[in-house]
């Protein structure tokens, strides 16, 4: 689905479709006024777009499915303080990847949306048995929003907090070892070249394929 996602959107939004990632980059291109603008409309666009999607999925299985139910909530027997440890550890190592692959340093491959798939599908399955697994400020505020009970909104601090702030963290570090300076614009053209160049190598591969059968179907003919 992220791969998708980011191969089919990439070029027109830099597919971000998580907060925690737009202000990761944000953090690492530097704080200009436009910049500031540009992130809280990415933002609001996520989070709305996150509860369209579990509004649309609460009236698909209805409430007495997914009211109080599917929500990332710290597992039985744990804390939130473990849940928000767990939060924004794997968030950190998520956006540290994103940010690396999408980086000056970085040339656009088809890797990177792979990547990217990769290591937040592994970070959601290592924390998933710790804090539920979200990584992702805006799902866990519209699944929260839609389905939860009023004591479950307790825990959402949590889902929203620990990103934004491994994220923050991440981004500034970055930021300081490689010493990349510009805007969210910037990033965001970087992200967009990142993506059309690995559709372009996509087609690239899927066209030298089928003319690869091709030859070998014009041969089996021939002979």
């Amino acid at each position: 689905m992220v791969i998708s996602l980011t191969l089919s959107q990439g070029h027109l939004s830099g597919a971000h479709f998580n907060p925690a990632v737009t202000i990761g980059l944000f953090v690492r291109k530097g704080s200009k006024a436009k910049d500031r603008q540009r992130v809280v409309g990415y933002i609001v666009a996520q989070i709305l777009g996150a509860l369209m999607a579990a509004r649309m999925g609460s009236l698909a299985f209805g409430n007495e499915v997914c009211h109080g139910k599917l929500l990332p909530l710290p597992v039985p027997g744990g804390s939130e303080g473990q849940a928000f440890g767990a939060e924004f550890l794997y968030t950190s190592l998520a956006i540290q990847t994103v940010l690396t692959l999408t980086g000056r340093t970085a040339p656009p491959s088809l890797l990177t949306p792979i990547g990217v798939a990769a290591v937040f599908t592994a970070s959601l399955m290592a924390s998933q048995g710790l804090s539920g697994g979200s990584l992702n400020p805006a799902i866990a505020t519209a699944m929260f929003l839609v389905n939860a009970t009023g004591r479950q909104m307790q825990s959402l601090w949590v889902y929203c907090l620990a990103p934004v702030l491994a994220s923050v963290v991440v981004g500034l570090g970055y930021r300081k070892m490689v010493g990349e300076e510009g805007g969210v614009e910037d990033a965001v053209e970087g992200a967009k070249k990142s993506w059309e160049m690995a559709v372009g190598e996509a087609k690239a591969a899927f066209k030298s394929t089928a003319v690869y059968k091709e030859g070998i179907k014009g041969g089996e003919e021939g002979e």
